[in-house]
């Protein structure tokens, strides 16, 4: 480089430290903004994106003001620079007043839009994570749009705004849930396969938020994209819909239950964990003739990992004894403190805290033999 540029880019480098240190805009935020101002247009990017990043930071009063005077000075900016600072002013939008969040919206995805295709997917996952700020009524408005300035987007480029829109289905009103569904579920299916992961484990965290009669069909078309997965990939989706076998219409829970850990038992055994535990984590929720049975397929499931991996399923296990039937409380405590006692003696503190937590579950007569057991268990460490 030379000379000139050298001194230029320290300039820029002393500004943006400058620019992370800002807690007030008058006299500091805003005499920083004059001085990064000055530089050449080339050369803002990395401190105008700093002090973007302060608004939160900022007396109240004062942040809306600051807001629009960093909005007028990023679309001075070369088009090619302004993603950056944009999406770090999007992810201010729930720091302004309430009144003023949708038209500062409005105003980020406008500047959005005029940047070049290649350079949006940033500020527009950025954007996308702040629809559930808005007031309930804008919010689709907010959401549709966004939604087809994504799919202009390469298709490289659109899964993390597919993914943040995801995130916020739950907080669209709910007559528009079903329909912002498909439609985020025909954009993640257009993706290449690797790329499909991430968008439909946020998919299908708010399965919870549809309405219960499209959920068990909801469910089967996202199990069925996780499938058309890298087996290797399948076990963070699988552990997020399995997390809404509970909001299941009652007579659709069981057989959902059965796909789900058909398809978890699929992958290496060591990449089984989380599903497996989410799973656990249901058994309450399936009818109650089922649920001693579910049990102990769960847990001969979790005694064929590593004894090193099994240490969280016993745990999650034991925290549904509550939810068996009585007579048979005790000797399921029996088996999974022999589980326990087959684990390092380092890893065996939570799951005997879990099992402690379950003995006011027990059979009355049997609660004490089963504190002795645990407190004999314990004095073994």
């Amino acid at each position: 480089l030379a000379s000139h540029d050298v001194h230029l880019v320290r300039q820029a480098k002393d500004m943006k430290a400058r620019a992370s240190d800002v807690e007030q805009w008058e006299p500091d935020g805003a005499q920083v903004l004059e001085d990064i101002q000055k530089l050449p247009p080339g050369y803002r990017r990395e401190p105008l994106t700093a002090l973007a990043g302060q608004v939160w930071s900022l007396p109240k009063e004062t942040r809306q003001a600051a807001f629009d005077r960093l909005l007028e000075a990023v679309l001075a900016l070369d088009v090619a620079d302004r993603g950056e600072p944009l999406a770090a002013l999007a992810r201010q939008i729930y720091r302004l007043p309430t009144g003023t969040r949708p038209a500062a919206f409005e105003r980020l995805l406008e500047a959005v839009l005029a940047l070049d295709v290649v350079g949006r997917g940033e500020p527009l996952a950025a954007l996308a994570g702040q629809i559930e700020l808005l007031p309930e009524g804008p919010r689709p408005a907010a959401f549709e749009p966004l939604l087809e300035t994504v799919l202009a987007l390469d298709v490289a480029e659109r899964g993390e705004p597919l993914t943040a829109l995801a995130c916020w289905i739950g907080s669209l009103p709910e007559g528009t849930r079903s329909a912002a569904f498909e439609h985020l579920l025909e954009a993640v299916l257009a993706l290449d396969v690797a790329g499909r992961g991430e968008p439909l484990t946020a998919l299908a965290r708010w399965i919870g938020s549809l309405p219960e009669g499209i959920r068990p069909a909801a469910l089967e078309r996202l199990l069925e994209a996780v499938l058309a997965l890298d087996v290797a990939g399948w076990g963070e989706p699988l552990a997020a819909l399995a997390g809404w076998i509970e909001a299941l219409p009652y007579g659709n829970r069981s057989a959902a239950f059965e796909r789900l850990l058909e398809a978890t038992l699929v992958p290496d055994v060591a990449d089984r964990g989380e599903p497996l535990v989410a799973l656990v984590d249901q058994i309450w929720a399936l009818p109650e003739g089922v649920r001693q049975a579910t049990f102990d397929r769960l847990l001969e499931t979790t005694l064929v990992f590593d004894v090193a991996d099994r240490g969280e399923p016993l745990v999650a296990l034991a925290d549904q004894i509550w939810a068996l039937p009585v007579g048979t409380r005790q000797a399921t405590f029996d088996r999974l403190l022999e589980a326990v006692l087959a684990l390092g003696v380092a890893d065996r503190g939570e799951p005997l805290a879990a099992l402690a937590r379950c003995i006011d579950h027990l059979p009355q007569g049997t609660r004490q033999g089963a504190s002795e057991s645990l407190s004999a268990a314990l004095q073994s460490r």
